[in-house]
């Protein structure tokens, strides 16, 4: 991951706002011109592979921590597709590395100061997403704000011989570290993960404490949290050994539900779920949105996505992974379809799907699968496209978003630049800040 300098990260926030602009920008422009080389260093990889779902092949330049270079080789190819680490901890500028090396994607993991910089160089900015639950309103509220599916696995819990205890026993804590989380992680995530020390948790520990999930007066699950003010963060789940049974017998879930109701007993408003990756299709981010979460943009990271090539394979992972992106108004959905009905009956049943409490609307792409591998667009087709874009093919269903479109206009013109030819229809769905 691309981080600032450890000394300025510790005593940024004691420095006057103008002076910490300032140096921030320094940093950043000296990031993006080559300077910035000089003192940091990071990773990049070069992903090469079959997609899942298909035997297309797809190249990605992966610049940030070998966790989630695997992270992203998980969730977009098949099997065991070649990582290539073409640099580590060395120099770099990433203008030169996105040159230099021909990819059909690029995406970078960097702080989120860096979010304008990457703009900048044409990037499709996707913040890293932290889940928070309210659970300040009444405990009917708060269910009811759940999916059917949760609601059900609830209905399941209370009907088992699930209890919970909540423990600050140094010993329980060895317990839960290594023979629940340790197992789980490791089991769950393999290459990708990013392991919690026996240090940090034992600090969580020590400023919050560990609820344990029994089942026939057994420890099967458990969380480790920490209470801010009023907030409960959910740090670190485990579960007995890592076992997947256990996990669909109802654990995890019983895990999560006794620490709401255990939170709310305490009189905290809201449970911090912590972070993941900005792709609706990762397993995790359904799993929290399911339990009627909201969805806030990290202030740590972000990531960086360019298309290099809108060939048929970088369609097919566009529209396999719907993303959450950031905007000056605020987080959207972002969906790409290979529709040819522009009816607005198709787009519907797409915005019920992937709604998010938390974004401000959504944003389906409509596009063509034909084209060819190495697809170019000349600037008279730029200047066309960005036209058709702006005046005409933005079409939204709410009459506030009609007063927004000169602020629309920076992610639709990546849009129409990243899709080109194939752009058919951009169509916009706002949820009025809810």
């Amino acid at each position: 991951m691309l981080e600032m300098l450890p000394a300025y990260r510790h005593v940024r926030f004691a420095i006057p706002l103008i002076v910490d602009s300032f140096i921030s920008r320094a940093m950043h422009i000296g990031f993006l011109s080559g300077i910035w080389p000089k003192i940091n260093s990071t990773n990049v990889f070069l992903i090469r592979g079959e997609k899942k779902y298909s035997n297309s092949k797809l190249d990605t330049l992966v610049v940030g921590d070998v966790e989630f270079a695997h992270y992203f080789a998980k969730l977009v190819y098949r099997g065991n597709p070649r990582i290539q680490a073409l640099m580590k901890k060395v120099r770099w500028s990433i203008s030169s590395i996105t040159t230099q090396v021909k990819a059909d994607l690029v995406v970078v993991r960097a702080c989120a100061t860096l979010s304008k910089f990457l703009s900048e160089q044409d990037f499709i900015i996707l913040p890293e997403i932290n889940f928070t639950l309210d659970i300040s309103s009444p405990s009917e509220q708060v269910f009811a704000r759940m999916s059917k599916l949760r609601r059900r696995s609830i209905k399941a819990i209370k009907k088992l011989d699930y209890s919970y205890e909540i423990t600050r026993e140094p010993q329980k804590l060895d317990f839960f570290y290594y023979k629940m989380y340790l197992p789980y992680i490791k089991k769950r995530y393999g290459k990708s993960a990013n392991l919690v020390s026996f240090f940090t948790a034992n600090q969580l520990f020590r400023k919050g404490g560990l609820l344990l999930v029994k089942l026939n007066g057994k420890n099967v699950s458990g969380i480790l949290y920490k209470p801010f003010k009023d907030t409960v963060s959910a740090c670190c789940l485990g579960f007995y050994e890592g076992k997947d049974q256990v996990l669909d017998e109802g654990a995890g879930q019983a895990a999560l539900y006794f620490l709401i109701n255990w939170s709310k007993t305490q009189g905290y408003r809201q449970i911090d779920y912590g972070l993941c990756k900005p792709f609706m299709s990762d397993g995790l981010f359904t799993y929290k949105r399911s339990w009627g979460m909201k969805a806030i943009a990290s202030r740590n990271s972000v990531l960086g996505l360019k298309v290099n090539n809108f060939n048929t394979s970088v369609i097919e992972f566009l529209s396999e992974n719907p993303m959450i992106s950031a905007e000056s108004e605020g987080l959207s959905g972002l969906i790409f379809e290979k529709i040819s009905d522009k009816r607005n009956e198709v787009f519907q049943p797409l915005y019920r799907s992937y709604y998010t409490h938390g974004l401000s609307r959504i944003v389906v792409v409509a596009c063509s699968t034909r084209v060819s591998s190495s697809q170019s667009l000349d600037s008279s087709s730029e200047k066309r496209l960005t036209e058709k874009v702006k005046e005409k093919e933005v079409t939204s269903y709410s009459s506030v978003l009609s007063s927004k479109c000169a602020r629309e206009r920076d992610i639709f013109e990546k849009i129409q630049a990243l899709a080109g030819n194939n752009l058919l229809e951009i169509k916009t769905h706002s949820h009025d800040g809810r």
